[in-house]
């Protein structure tokens, strides 16, 4: 994890040193993400847990993406952004480049195509929306240069990604995130209409899990940075359509219980395993109770990390726990607890593993 405390420590100092209050109310970035909230998901949101979470979030597929040997990936990343044309060639050429990352130009190998979802969904969507809505945490801050921050972090992030995967990711995957869809997803979400349709009418934002750091370990569990659309499109009176997507991909429906809360369930898959070309994924549900979008609550059954159970409880959702504290509980596949607690503010919680009686992680 010293990539991103490397990483945080420069930002960190690039933003106390470079930021300013505003003295007028100019250029303001229009809040279509970023709302202030005191529960649920997004109590306690801001530009650097946004960054933490999308930098690790394939770690939760830890037998494909880990942090070993994370100098020697960093420079073979670097290398494939230098020399893009190689790095494309040495997967079969600018041909074999367009049709696996970035759309469908031969009938016969249609199945391959597929890999190129992630980089939509992922990349150019969520990670366009993540931009915008840290410009706008920036932007209410009074920060001088909210979307100039907002894409160095997104960026930053972006890069730090890669480096993670390169176990298990083409030469040329890189190229594709790094160079096409991240930044063009702060392309478009730079604009107005853009994010507004994507907030008013696909509805979409993100779902954060609440990292826990093991307490006897030096390992993050109950990692997960997913997204939701619930568009208003595919909606009949109180109940739509309900999209999870991430390396837990779900879909199934949202009902509206009242004005502010809806409670949201679905059916799919989540990824197991990344092979070259191919995901191992398992059958896997999800339950999800949000309140004005942020979330409360949520269920995953046979999700990622080898979890067969997921629960998080936000800050806020119950009296119980009170308006700053978090609960994460977890089974493993083979049978072990976990028991995590979080309080806002901070970038995640502690937790622990109890084995058979006994506590340890």
């Amino acid at each position: 994890m010293r990539l991103i405390a490397i990483a945080l420590a420069i930002l960190s100092a690039c933003f106390v040193t470079t930021a300013f209050a505003r003295d007028d109310n100019k250029n303001r970035i229009v809040p279509y993400f970023y709302h202030e909230t005191s529960y649920g998901s997004e109590f306690g949101h801001n530009p650097f847990s946004s960054f933490i979470h999308y930098s690790i979030d394939t770690l939760q597929v830890s037998k494909s993406f880990d942090t070993e040997d994370l100098w020697d990936r960093a420079g073979e990343v670097i290398e494939n952004l230098k020399d893009p044309g190689q790095a494309m060639l040495v997967e079969g050429g600018v041909d074999t480049f367009v049709h696996y990352q970035i759309f469908p130009t031969r009938i016969d190998r249609l199945e391959k195509s597929k890999d190129a979802l992630p980089n939509y969904f992922l990349h150019l969507l969520g990670g366009g929306m993540l931009y915008r809505k840290d410009s706008e945490w920036f932007d209410r801050g009074g920060y001088r240069f909210p979307k100039a921050y907002s894409a160095i972090l997104a960026m930053t992030a972006e890069f730090i990604q890669e480096v993670f995967e390169k176990k298990s990711t083409p030469s040329d995957d890189e190229v594709a995130d790094f160079f096409i869809f991240r930044p063009l997803g702060i392309l478009l979400f730079s604009s107005d209409v853009v994010a507004e349709y994507s907030a008013k009418e696909l509805r979409l934002d993100a779902w954060p899990s609440q990292l826990m750091y093991g307490i006897n370990s030096s390992n993050v569990r109950n990692i997960g940075l997913n997204f939701h659309m619930r568009p208003k499109f595919l909606s009949y009176g109180d109940t739509g359509f309900f999209l999870f997507f991430g390396m837990n991909t779900l879909m199934g429906a949202s009902h509206s219980i009242n004005d502010t809360d809806s409670f949201s369930w679905g059916l799919g898959s989540a990824v197991e395993e990344v092979r070259r070309g191919k995901l191992v994924t398992r059958s896997s549900a999800g339950l999800f109770y949000d309140r004005n979008g942020s979330l409360l609550w949520s269920l995953l059954i046979n999700g990622t990390e080898g979890l067969a159970v997921r629960a998080n409880i936000y800050p806020g959702a119950t009296r119980l726990l009170g308006e700053k504290t978090g609960l994460f509980i977890g089974v493993e596949d083979n049978g072990d607890f976990l028991v995590g607690v979080t309080m806002i503010p901070s970038f995640g919680g502690l937790s622990n593993r109890f084995t058979r009686g006994a506590a340890h992680d």
